[in-house]
């Protein structure tokens, strides 16, 4: 009687770890399951492949993939580049997983990072999905019923100056009249105004539409400056506008060296440059570009279709530093 109860106890005790174990197992497994769908998740944020994000269940649809395509427009207006997930958390709740983070990623106005935001984690047909995954791409912006405002303020680039503390290259401001080319497609006789424009600035139409066709990225800020404010009348064409224009100005010394706009492949081999920032060239201006050089700032606004403010993310420009030669 004693055997058959130790027997029975120790049985007992074989399946209760035995339980233990296999709990631990299974538990362990969903963990991980978890974490690569977290890790994939993230993966697709940086590549900014919102089709995949948005399809949990995996069907694709015109209208998710034309929701998708928003969401990378939003991306590419913000200069959205090395995307990250920040302060990742994971919590079981009953029988889903909740998991929140911050979104980092370096813009046009520099570093930004959203609010935190929430997602849940779901079994659905064998398999852990995130749900509303449209909801957490940017907090409380649904881009089907959102506009966003860009608004960037240039950084100003730092002096140079001599020994003495003389200033050998500054930046300075022009009133500049010149054409906005994305003002310029919106009237309805663009060509005839192309024609206007260039009589005007004694210009061949050839040349003109050479420039603007460098131009291949059209926004509310392109512009292609044509002549000072002060030197000429402004006629009153579409397309034409009056802008501040910042220019570097520079002393006899050759040392001084250039400056000049970034190229494509230097903005894809760093992430911190945008393409309207101006680099060294030559000579000072190059050896100490990483001094001289700001940050650019300022605002992403996002309204809804009634203008009401539904999130905002500003930064402020921040000025080069003063070179001051030995």
């Amino acid at each position: 009687m004693r055997r058959s109860f130790r027997l029975l106890l120790k049985m007992i005790v074989i399946l209760f770890l035995l339980g233990v174990v296999v709990h631990y197992v299974i538990n362990r497994n969903e963990i991980a399951d978890i974490q690569r769908v977290v890790q994939v998740y993230d993966q697709n944020m940086q590549s900014q492949n919102f089709v995949d994000i948005l399809s949990h269940d995996g069907t694709k649809n015109m209208a998710l993939e034309e929701t998708a395509q928003k969401y990378f427009q939003i991306f590419n207006a913000m200069g959205a580049k090395d995307i990250h997930l920040k302060n990742l958390q994971l919590d079981r709740v009953q029988n889903h997983y909740q998991f929140s983070y911050q979104l980092a990623m370096k813009s046009k106005i520099g570093k930004i990072r959203f609010n935190r935001v929430t997602g849940e984690i779901w079994k659905l047909h064998g398999k852990w999905k995130i749900l509303n995954s449209e909801k957490m791409i940017i907090p409380n912006v649904t881009v089907k019923h959102t506009i966003l405002q860009v608004k960037i303020n240039y950084a100003t680039r730092g002096e140079i100056r001599s020994v003495a503390g003389n200033v050998l290259a500054k930046d300075v401001v022009h009133k500049m009249v010149g054409i906005a080319p994305e003002k310029l497609n919106d009237s309805p006789n663009k060509e005839e105004n192309i024609h206007k424009i260039a009589s005007q600035f004694n210009l061949s139409e050839n040349a003109l539409r050479t420039r603007l066709n460098q131009f291949i990225l059209v926004n509310e800020d392109s512009f292609l400056p044509l002549k000072a404010a002060d030197k000429i009348k402004q006629p009153e064409v579409p397309g034409l506008v009056d802008r501040y224009v910042t220019d570097r100005q520079h002393g006899q010394n050759r040392k001084i060296g250039t400056v000049g706009m970034v190229s494509d492949g230097e903005i894809n081999a760093d992430p911190t440059l945008n393409e309207h920032d101006r680099v060294g060239r030559t000579g000072w201006e190059r050896k100490y570009n990483s001094k001289l050089q700001g940050k650019d700032g300022g605002k992403f606004v996002f309204t809804s279709l009634n203008k009401k403010i539904v999130l905002s993310i500003q930064n402020k420009a921040k000025s080069g530093q003063v070179v001051k030669l030995r």
